[in-house]
């Protein structure tokens, strides 16, 4: 089973004009294979002193699709990829 996280990380800075506060939110998900990732993520944070807020989801898609999805990403960028126009596409239809 695959799960993500979602990390939300708010960091406190002050403002160069204002003499005030502002709030920033980051938001990082991380996609982990198994809860011992997700502990080891919370340990680092927690290293750095940074508070935050973890949201654990699983998802409802299977590994191994993720993985011929991600795949084929990659393939696509080390240009691998098919070119098709779309006369081509069309005809597929026909």
């Amino acid at each position: 089973m695959q799960y993500f996280v979602v990390l939300y990380l708010k960091s406190k800075f002050r403002s160069s004009r204002k003499k005030m506060n502002i709030m920033q939110t980051i938001n990082i998900t991380a996609y982990t294979d198994n809860n011992s990732q997700i502990e080891e993520i919370k340990s680092a944070i927690k290293k750095l002193g940074i508070k935050f807020e973890l949201t654990t989801t699983e998802t409802p898609y299977n590994p191994e699709f993720v993985n011929m999805v991600l795949e084929a990403e990659q393939e696509i960028k080390q240009g691998k990829g098919l070119k098709v126009t779309s006369a081509e596409f069309d005809d597929l239809w026909k």
